[in-house]
């Protein structure tokens, strides 16, 4: 086995070398052209390593090999040491970063070894009874993700403190996965709802670590979608052709650049299907991705019904992130508006500058007065009392009179229905900002 490995070695693609102690001084794997795969050969042997264990390489005192390789984005890459070289429990750890600060993104111990994808793959079943003379058996692992044209630091090492010969296959392919393959939804989104039927594969899969509950090799459908800004967007699979239990995210951001997980849904109170997904959220941005997975194990081929609808008004967005005010029960808030606050964009009060939006509820009905007349407030504030939705607010009050103690501040009094919510806005006079205190009261 080893000459043969020796002799492929030396007519591959790639040289067989071992260097690739520490991450700056990786092997670079080259791929000849943009799709296409290479193998290459190398060992691990205890040793004092610079390597940290991490949850990518658990036993780097074990030995550690590093490659490094720059696919193109949006390509399938798989990694894998399911060569019939390799002799003992591998284990391998994709990275993101620099050499000098690296990310851990992926990690493998036990590998999918599909013997028709590389021709020098072999099944898992084939190592069990290939001991090693260290008494150690193969163990191949493998990672497969999308790349997004960033630079990749892969670790090899041993699990459990294991160590010896290994093959280092690295495939770069096209791809049916991952965020590239986004399926764009127009809209608008307003005129009523939008429906988009979808089918699960296996070989559509996440493709890139995203959301906590997504893992990378998770068969899911992307979509991009285009809602209006600053109306309320409403994403669910609760529709009569969703035939099985979906898990859903929402993540901003773009293909090339790092994607942020915004929002996870399992479960929602659909009475439609049995278990869908739904997110509600307020676009301040024109573009998100949508991804459909399910929550456990699920046949290819199950279908499921995407459902995008979006409120025909536009609302304010200090209103739609109020601070949540309970009547007799969330106490006397402070802080500051220069902190606190965001800009005005509501004129129907004509407060000024830096605002602090609070959402007040009253459980009963009751005549509250709102007052920072006392020492911790230390500006003239103004306080303007809304009704109405964030899309059709209009003003009740607003009132920047001098507290009657002296102090700084002011105070105002409406009467509250039970359990209806009004908006109170905490500004600054000619947009000054400062610290307050907000004593509620009622009776």
């Amino acid at each position: 086995k080893l000459l043969t490995a020796l002799f492929f070695c030396f007519f591959a693609i790639v040289a067989c070398s071992q260097t690739g102690s520490d991450p700056c001084s990786a092997i670079q794997v080259h791929i000849d052209g943009s799709v296409g795969n290479a193998t290459l050969y190398g060992s691990t042997a205890p040793q004092q390593s610079s390597t940290a264990p991490s949850r990518c390489v658990p036993s780097p005192s074990s030995g550690v090999v590093w490659y490094t390789v720059t696919p193109e984005a949006g390509k399938n890459v798989v990694v894998a040491t399911c060569g019939a070289y390799t002799n003992f429990d591998t284990f391998i750890g994709v990275h993101k970063g620099t050499c000098e600060q690296l990310t851990c993104m992926i990690s493998n111990e036990d590998g999918h070894c599909p013997s028709s994808s590389i021709s020098s793959w072999t099944t898992f079943s084939s190592f069990e009874d290939d001991y090693s003379k260290d008494g150690f058996y193969p163990d191949p692992s493998s990672a497969q993700w999308i790349a997004d044209g960033s630079q990749y630091f892969i670790a090899v090492s041993g699990n459990r403190k294991e160590y010896g010969n290994f093959d280092f296959t690295v495939s770069v392919g096209e791809s049916l996965s991952g965020c590239p393959t986004a399926k764009e939804i127009q809209g608008p989104y307003t005129s009523g709802p939008v429906v988009v039927n979808g089918t699960m594969r296996v070989d559509e899969t996440v493709g890139l670590p995203t959301c906590h509950q997504f893992h990378y090799d998770t068969p899911a459908v992307w979509f991009k979608i285009f809602p209006e800004l600053n109306k309320n967007m409403n994403v669910t699979t609760c529709n009569p052709a969703t035939t099985f239990d979906t898990r859903m995210a929402i993540l901003s951001g773009s293909c090339s650049d790092s994607l942020e997980c915004l929002w996870e849904n399992d479960d929602d109170s659909c009475h439609v299907v049995y278990e869908s997904s739904t997110i509600n959220f307020f676009p301040t941005l024109s573009e998100y991705f949508v991804i459909v997975t399910g929550f456990s194990s699920f046949r290819e081929g199950e279908n499921f019904g995407l459902v995008l609808s979006q409120e025909q008004n536009a609302a304010i967005p200090n209103c739609v992130y109020s601070i949540p005010l309970r009547v007799g029960i969330s106490g006397n808030p402070q802080g500051s508006t220069a902190m606190l606050g965001s800009e005005s964009t509501s004129p129907l009060c004509n407060e000024q500058g830096m605002a602090v939006w609070f959402d007040v509820e009253s459980y009963v009905d009751s005549t509250v007065t709102f007052s920072t007349c006392n020492e911790y407030t230390d500006f003239n504030t103004v306080l303007s009392v809304y009704g109405g939705s964030c899309d059709s607010l209009f003003c009740m009050n607003t009132v920047n009179t001098p507290c009657t103690d002296g102090s700084m501040g002011s105070s105002v009094t409406v009467q509250l229905q039970a359990n209806v919510h009004v908006h109170l806005v905490l500004s600054g006079e000619n947009g000054a900002t400062g610290n307050f205190e907000l004593f509620v009261s009622s009776a």
